[in-house]
């Protein structure tokens, strides 16, 4: 007996190494034989990541869950029911339920079942789901003042937080306290972020609204509360959902911070704007997981646009070594980049510079013209300014036609592809004689950090670089100034 004792004592302790977490459960009366999962990956809530998992003939299941950080694991048990558990490392728990009677057949066993079966009934406390605006009048039926109504909901933040903490003075584990406490912040910020999204929606469309300057005040106020970019918050899906208001609704929608006011929402160019956002405002690890979870949530709601695909690739580019790059690549691997063939020909005189991607950094770029002045052009086909330069260029193309052999402009549109037509239109129709590139999201993000402040690039920007590839003219005059600009690259070009 003792000898059974030390072996279980081993297997637990091998258990406990490896970080592995196994929750098993019997599940009767499910049709379908298979539930869904999802896992959490390094102790946080990660969007998409749907398993299936088999019941054997008897009802029975078994989910090992590798990582060795606690966390939230979800169960979709049919098409109705769903309820999460909580996981620690080095312990086996589970659960019995029998569909036809759900609420009163379910249990838990194993160590940590007295904290599974209170996360069920705080699960069921919660007033509604989030991921959607919500009604006030739906929740709080009641109150109209954004005040009172956000008083109440921090109100009843701190009462299910002081429960939680008598609850659990004794049985419960401290990962399982501090995870359920970030859930229940996350919860209610979110369900107050929801509700002053659909207030300020229905303002935007003249329908019957409650929102005044004070609910975007205290709208403002939910993101203090638990700061977004402290990270630890995102061992919950609440996190996500206020992450993606935080950036979609409040950034983007209320605070008009958009840089794109034409962006195409039916192509997906919100996203773009999304990326930046999340640039500008988060760092570190935490700018990591933001970009993965939030671009792969739009991904797992059915959000296929290409543009998904590329900002993939891009962030395989900006974190090649990021453990969640397995998981985000599985959220976008059905969406295909649709780009055409670089084969289009332009008119005389109008060259276009490689196929997509082939030049991915301006090293690579500026190697093309190895022995000539550059003169670039950073452009927009949104960016009226450019537009007007292009209209101003006569000067510049006569000293360009002289200077055949020793000068180049340089076009560099900072578009996204689904512009490439717009693109192809523009400089056709002003007839932009030179060397053309619409820069991938690589090469883009370069110019950003290079020649703007990190999040931003004003337009038009024009740069000289000299014959041996050497930046000269960091502001360069631009075609409008055609007197100075001409003065400015002449003395370049005799060199």
């Amino acid at each position: 007996m003792k000898n059974i004792l030390l072996l279980l004592a081993f297997l637990s302790a091998a258990v406990a190494t490896f970080g592995q977490m196994v929750f098993t459960g019997t599940v009767a009366g499910l049709p379908q034989k298979v539930i869904q999962v999802e896992k959490p990956f390094q102790g946080k809530y990660f969007p998409g990541q749907t398993e299936s998992v088999e019941l054997d003939a008897t009802g029975r299941f078994e989910i090992s869950v590798a990582g060795g950080q606690s966390g939230f694991l979800h169960l979709h048990l049919g098409e109705e029911k769903s309820i999460r558990v909580f996981v620690e490392p080095g312990t086996a728990n589970g659960l019995s339920v029998n569909m036809a009677d759900f609420d009163r057949s379910l249990s838990f066993y194993g160590p940590k079942a007295v904290q599974n079966q209170y996360l069920q009934r705080i699960d069921r406390s919660k007033l509604q789901g989030i991921g959607q605006p919500v009604s006030t009048q739906a929740i709080f039926p009641e109150i109209v003042s954004a005040k009172d109504i956000f008083n109440r909901v921090v109100s009843q933040m701190g009462q299910e937080k002081k429960a939680l903490r008598k609850a659990g003075k004794i049985a419960f584990s401290p990962d399982f306290m501090l995870a359920v406490e970030r859930d229940i912040d996350y919860y209610y910020l979110s369900l107050f972020s929801a509700m002053s999204q659909y207030e300020w929606a229905a303002q935007q469309q003249h329908k019957a609204s409650l929102f005044t300057p004070e609910w975007g005040e205290y709208w403002s106020k939910i993101f203090t509360l638990k700061d977004l970019d402290e990270g630890k918050g995102a061992v919950s899906e609440y996190y996500l959902h206020l992450l993606n208001d935080y950036v979609a609704a409040y950034r983007l929608g209320f605070m008009q911070e958009s840089e794109f006011l034409d962006a195409d929402t039916i192509k997906g160019e919100q996203f773009l704007e999304y990326d930046r956002i999340m640039w500008k405002y988060f760092t570190g690890e935490i700018l990591e997981y933001n970009e993965a979870a939030l671009l792969s949530y739009a991904a797992s709601l059915g959000k296929n646009e290409p543009i998904l695909a590329e900002l993939f690739l891009k962030y395989k580019m900006d974190f090649p070594e990021s453990p969640y790059l397995p998981l985000f690549e599985k959220s976008v691997q059905n969406i295909s980049i649709k780009t055409e063939e670089i084969s289009y020909q332009f008119p005389a005189g109008i060259v276009q510079v490689g196929q997509h991607g082939e030049i991915a950094n301006l090293k690579d770029l500026l190697g093309q013209f190895k022995g000539k002045t550059v003169y670039m052009d950073i452009w927009a086909t949104w960016c009226s300014p450019c537009l007007f330069e292009f209209r101003q260029s006569e000067d510049l193309e006569r000293l360009a036609a002289q200077y055949e052999e020793d000068l180049v402009l340089l076009f560099v549109s900072v578009d996204d592809d689904s512009r490439l037509e717009k693109w192809r239109k523009i400089i056709e129709d002003n007839h932009l004689k030179g060397y053309h590139l619409l820069a991938d999201f690589a090469l883009r993000d370069e110019l950003i950090n290079t020649f703007g402040d990190g999040s931003n690039l004003a337009l038009p920007k024009y740069l000289i670089f000299d014959k041996k590839g050497k930046l000269v003219e960091p502001d360069a005059k631009q075609p409008s100034q055609n007197t100075l600009l001409i003065k400015q690259l002449e003395q370049y070009l005799r060199k």
